[in-house]
């Protein structure tokens, strides 16, 4: 039975099943304690579960970060082989290198190196305007108002 119609039926039963003196009709109290017993056995499959899940998303992570280094060390590779070639072209004056099924060649470019961004007008920068929300919480905790500013208390379930 799911959570939900676990905690419908004792909702239910707390409703519904108890008499005028706020005790509950014996008939439903067996019936109370399986519930309650479910619903104690449901709260442990959720905890095994969320455990499995945190597992796999550690193995996820570490497995994310060796595919990450091994990228990188593939497309380092890359690089380095196109300089062999490049540097092998530029040295026997070579502007193309014909094969059957491959072309080398060498295509004109440009890019801009900013030397000294002070130097250049306000109306070619880019500003990004973030708020310092750790500064302005611990501001706020010591009675300091921001307008356009609240904080919010969450309940965050931590399983241990």
């Amino acid at each position: 039975m799911q959570l939900y119609f676990i905690d419908k039926l004792i909702e239910e039963i707390a409703i519904i099943w108890i008499d005028d003196d706020w005790v509950i009709i014996p008939e439903f109290d067996e019936l109370l304690e399986k519930l309650k017993m479910d619903r104690s056995k449901k709260f442990e499959n959720i905890w095994k579960f969320v455990k499995n899940l945190e597992s796999d998303i550690d193995a996820i992570k570490t497995e994310k970060q060796r595919l990450s280094l091994k990228q990188k060390i593939c497309e380092n590779k890359v690089e380095r082989l196109k300089w062999f070639v490049k540097n092998s072209m530029e040295k026997h004056n070579n502007k193309t290198y014909k094969a059957w099924i491959f072309e080398f060649s060498f295509r004109k470019s440009s890019s801009l190196n900013i030397d000294n961004i002070d130097l250049i007008p306000d109306e070619f920068k880019r500003v990004t305007i973030e708020a310092n929300k750790s500064d302005i919480k611990a501001a706020m905790k010591l009675w300091t108002e921001f307008k356009g500013v609240s904080i919010s208390e969450n309940q965050n379930l931590v399983i241990k």
